[in-house]
Parts: C-alpha cells; sequence; structure tokens
C-alpha cells in the first residue's frame, strides 16, 4: 500500500501542477486570442477607414475640378461678354460723336490694319479718320447687326447710317443724300482695350445722288460708297 502511494504520488502531483499550470495558461491563451481579434479587426476597420477616406477624397477632389472647371467657364463668358460690351460701347459713343471714349477703349499702341486712303495706322490716325466721317455726315446711325466673341477677339457685323452734308469726305463735295452700308469689323482686345481693328465694308443699300450726269462724278461717290462704313 505505501508503494503504490509512494508511485502514484508524483503522477499526482504532475496532474496537480499541470493543471494550475493549465488553469494560469489558459486564460492568457484567450486574452491573447481575442487581442489578435481586436488588432485584426482594428486594422481592418482603419483599412475602411482609409479607403473610405481615399474615395472621399477622391470624390471631392472631382467636385473641386468641376466647380474650377464652371468657373473658367463662366470667367472666358463673362470675359467674351465684356469684350463685346467694349466694343458696343466704343461704336455707340463714337455714334454720339463722343471722341474721348477713342483714347479710353483703344491701347496707345493701337494698329489698324484696314485704312482709307490718306488715314493712319495709329490711334491719332483713327480718330481723326473718325472726325472727318463726323465731319462730313450728319445723322449718323450705327446699328449692331451680330457680334461673335471668342477669345481676344470680337467680330461685329453692323449697319452705317449717314446724310453726307455737312462737308467734302474724301474729296466729294455734300450731296444731302443718305447712304448706308453693311460692314464687318474685327477687334483684338487685350487688357481691356482695343488692340488691333480689321475691317470690311459691304455696299447694300445706297442712296446715290440722282444729279451725278457725268462719269468723274459717278466714280467719285463710287469711291465714297467704298469708303463709309468703315469703322
Amino acid at each position: 500500500m505505501v508503494l503504490v502511494v509512494w508511485v502514484l504520488l508524483p503522477a499526482l502531483a504532475a496532474s496537480r501542477l499541470l493543471a494550475v499550470v493549465a488553469a494560469a495558461i489558459v486564460p492568457v491563451s484567450v486574452a491573447a486570442v481575442f487581442y489578435v481579434m481586436i488588432r485584426h479587426d482594428s486594422k481592418r476597420k482603419q483599412e475602411r477607414e482609409a479607403a473610405h477616406a481615399t474615395a472621399e477624397e477622391r470624390r471631392l477632389q472631382e467636385v473641386l475640378e468641376e466647380r474650377l472647371e464652371e468657373k473658367q467657364l463662366d470667367w472666358t463668358g463673362s470675359e467674351s461678354q465684356q469684350n463685346k460690351d467694349l466694343i458696343r460701347r466704343l461704336m455707340k459713343e463714337v455714334e454720339k460723336g463722343n471722341l474721348d471714349v477713342i483714347d479710353e477703349l483703344l491701347a496707345p499702341d493701337f494698329v489698324d490694319h484696314d485704312l482709307l486712303p490718306g488715314r493712319e495706322p495709329d490711334r491719332e490716325g483713327y480718330k481723326r479718320g473718325i472726325t472727318e466721317d463726323l465731319n462730313a455726315f450728319s445723322n449718323v446711325s450705327i446699328t449692331i447687326e451680330d457680334q461673335i466673341a471668342e477669345g481676344d477677339k470680337v467680330m461685329t457685323r453692323y449697319t452705317w447710317r449717314g446724310t453726307h452734308d455737312r462737308g467734302k469726305f474724301m474729296g466729294t463735295a455734300p450731296t444731302g443724300k443718305r447712304f448706308e452700308s453693311l460692314a464687318t469689323v474685327v477687334h483684338r482686345i487685350s487688357g481691356g482695350k482695343v488692340k488691333e481693328a480689321w475691317g470690311m465694308s459691304a455696299m447694300g443699300d445706297v442712296s446715290i445722288p440722282e444729279t451725278s450726269d457725268t462719269l468723274e462724278e459717278e466714280a467719285d461717290h463710287s469711291s465714297l460708297k467704298v469708303a463709309i462704313g468703315l469703322f
């Protein structure tokens, strides 16, 4: 009996020790498992949040780009309208005889690429040409038919009307007749000033004096038709 006890005692002690060790290890193992699971879930959550943040950033970037594009379009459209308004103002002020607007709206280095004979291509030459027109014609009116703006250029199609009853125009004495001309002009605008101009006059219904009895007079009136209407 004593022998049996002595034989089983170590085994029992070892089993108890194992039970104690197991009792200590199991909670630690469970805690470790939970820790790993929590870390895994936390990592997955961070990855989801990062992916969501990236997607949100992309969405915000797209929205920002769209807004910037809209602003750019608005700015471009606004600039085109401003350029058209500038040319419209130039024409209507000249129609009223306000030549001071030329110094205001034309750049100091303005160039006129389509000149009438004897006129200079600069701003002062342009002003002298307009002055000659107004000194020769009364009842001047300018009707803007169409305007197209793109980039820094504005194309204007307009009808010029006036009565040649004030003074000579290109060597032709006052006729007392009403003239009408359809013309097209292109202006280039930079920094809110007109920098260049290209013009073309196309005559429509023009009142020619019936007293032109000679070919020389008819030639004079023909040159007059070509000259008027160029802005």
